[in-house]
């Protein structure tokens, strides 16, 4: 029989191993199960953030497509109004989004309004989303003096000191022509320039000329009336027009002021024309500037004229070499108070001719700007200064190239 005292003490060492031994397998149990789950958690971060990784690349993917797109779709944003969000699913699964809107909520309302492009890619349910902004560049032929679809012929005495384009040939034969340092003459292949006229590319790009939706303009324009009648001829005379003036109608914030012929032709004589006027005619209309005036472009990156006459129309700008008077006109043309003042006459700015031959002519007067037209005929000592420091930047709604360009800096991923 053993010693009892020894005996519990046997028994306790005992039931301790025991228990030593069942805490350590537990423990060894327990770290397994935290060792598998940690691998179970971290696979699961890990397929998370590879979904992340390849949702974040799938957005830049659909950014790209909408960049390329962009680039090489002429009104792109045209597409966006029926179907106002697009859908890729590329092959290896997922979707992205692209939608195109504007400030104004009306895509198709103004061409130089800065679109904002949004891409959305979701792959399982790791979402990315990405924005940039997007607008059009100015019409190339705005970075011309002149520009026509078709001929430009130089009938007397000129001088150039801007760059002329041409989609038909450019015609000098006979005639003196002075030639400035910023003089050039361009037209596709297939046309002519005569050769005392240079320098000149007779392999520039054959251009696809404006065609500015007429509506937006006169849509925001006033109407206004003649001031009189000359041999049948309606007659705009001794007027003046701006931001805060009309001599007939009432006026306009933006300068736009629009004057409908119907069958009749138009004289403009000693005006001022601060804004945008619009004439339109439905027959063969002729419309001719024969006093000093001026005509300049407004607050708003507006036409200074915009002309859209019938077949066999006429406008011709003959402006002699004569002052325009305030005292003559009776208005105080600069606004100072007095009609004392006399200024040189000129036109500045973009002008669009449509429908009808364009002729330069008179005695000597200054056009700085761009002449948008048909057939033009230069001549009687006009001086074409070089307007390209204005218009060429100048994005004027309908004398845009309707791609959509990355404005530089607006490409960003959006807070999630």
């Amino acid at each position: 029989m053993r010693d009892r005292p020894t005996y519990n003490i046997g028994r306790r060492r005992g039931v301790m191993l025991y228990a030593t031994t069942m805490m350590i397998s537990i423990l060894v149990a327990g770290a397994g199960v935290t060792l598998v789950s940690l691998q179970f958690a971290n696979r699961r971060v890990q397929s998370t953030l590879t979904t992340r990784r390849q949702s974040q690349q799938l957005g830049r993917a659909g950014t790209e497509w909408a960049l390329a797109t962009v680039h090489a779709t002429t009104n792109w944003r045209n597409a966006f109004t029926t179907t106002p969000t697009q859908t890729l699913r590329p092959d290896g699964g997922g979707r992205i989004d692209v939608t195109l809107s504007d400030d104004d909520g009306n895509l198709l309302d103004d061409d130089t309004d800065a679109a904002r492009i949004t891409v959305a890619s979701q792959l399982d349910t790791q979402t990315r989303t990405f924005s940039l902004t997007a607008r059009p560049y100015p019409h190339a032929t705005m970075a011309y003096t002149v520009a026509a679809s078709g001929n430009i012929t130089f009938a007397s005495l000129a001088t150039v000191n801007g760059p002329i384009y041409a989609k038909g040939s450019i015609i000098g034969t006979g005639v003196t022509v002075n030639l400035g340092a910023a003089a050039a003459f361009d037209v596709p292949a297939g046309s002519v320039v005569t050769p005392t006229l240079t320098p000149q590319n007779l392999n520039a790009p054959s251009y696809a000329m404006p065609a500015p939706d007429l509506s937006y303009y006169t849509s925001r324009a006033n109407t206004i009336s003649r001031t009189g009648n000359s041999g049948g001829n309606w007659k705009l005379e001794k007027a003046k027009f701006t931001s805060t003036y009309a001599t007939t109608g009432s006026v306009n914030a933006y300068g736009l002021y629009w004057i409908d012929l119907g069958t009749k032709n138009l004289d403009i004589r000693e005006c001022l024309i601060e804004g945008t006027l619009i004439i339109t005619g439905s027959g063969a209309n002729v419309i001719t500037v024969d006093k000093a005036s001026i005509i300049r472009p407004g607050t708003q990156p507006y036409p200074s004229l915009i002309i859209a006459l019938g077949a066999g129309s006429s406008v011709n700008l003959i402006i002699p070499n004569e002052s325009l008077s305030e005292s003559s006109a009776d208005l105080d043309f600069n606004g100072d108070g007095d009609k004392t003042d006399t200024f040189t006459p000129y036109v500045s700015g973009l002008v669009y001719v449509s429908g009808a031959s364009t002729t330069l002519g008179g005695s000597g007067w200054l056009f700085t700007g761009c002449l948008q037209a048909g057939t033009v005929t230069i001549g009687g000592g006009v001086v074409l200064g070089d307007g390209r420091t204005s218009l060429a930047e100048q994005l004027s709604p309908g004398f845009t190239d309707k791609l959509l360009h990355v404005v530089s800096g607006t490409t960003q991923e959006m807070a999630r």
